[in-house]
């Protein structure tokens, strides 16, 4: 779960240089709730994602967890 947590935090702290303009909490908050919310739900949905690092996957799906809420963030910005 930490691994999400600082997934999220690096996602929404990367968008809030790329999106520039928006409050850097809305993006760091963003990027958390992606990430839990979609590494969550890959876990107890049995997804395998083929990658053999335990680290390296948890990062992936975290990081593409938190892509389109922030993305969505950014829309509703």
């Amino acid at each position: 779960m930490l691994i999400w947590l600082l997934a999220g935090l690096a996602s929404g702290f990367a968008a809030s240089f790329v999106f520039a303009g928006a409050s850097v909490w809305r993006y760091l908050a963003a990027g958390v709730a992606g990430a839990v919310i979609v590494s969550y739900l890959i876990m107890t949905a049995g997804v395998h994602v083929p990658v053999s690092d335990w680290l390296l996957r948890n990062l992936m799906i975290a990081t593409l967890g938190a892509l389109p809420v922030i993305i969505i963030a950014r829309v509703f910005d």
